[in-house]
């Protein structure tokens, strides 16, 4: 799918919320040690971006049972770092960006 330049405020903040997710989702390993057998694998993560593209706060808001998938999201947001500035477009001093991190998919 083509990659278009965004026309509006809420395109705009749509673009931006996908750029984030999918250079976190890049830098994420998922553990040898999840199996498809376990449960409770999806996490579910908050974060605070500021507009210099700055992580202010990594909030977990479900965690996995395994250990090792809840820090590999961690670190794929560490790793992901640094964002770009938020586009001219968005007037707002930071953005809360929610992503699910499912192994299964």
């Amino acid at each position: 799918m083509p990659q278009h330049a965004p026309t509006s405020k809420e395109d705009t903040l749509l673009y931006y919320v996908q750029l984030i997710k999918s250079r976190v989702y890049a830098q994420w390993i998922i553990p040898g040690s999840v199996k498809s057998s376990d449960t409770n694998t999806i996490v579910r993560v908050n974060i605070k971006v500021e507009r210099n593209g700055t992580i202010k706060d990594i909030q977990f808001l479900h965690q996995s049972e395994n250990l090792l998938l809840n820090t590999s999201v961690k670190d794929a947001i560490i790793n992901a770092q640094p964002f770009p500035a938020f586009p001219k477009d968005l007037s707002d001093d930071f953005l809360d960006i929610t992503i699910n991190f499912d192994p299964e998919n």
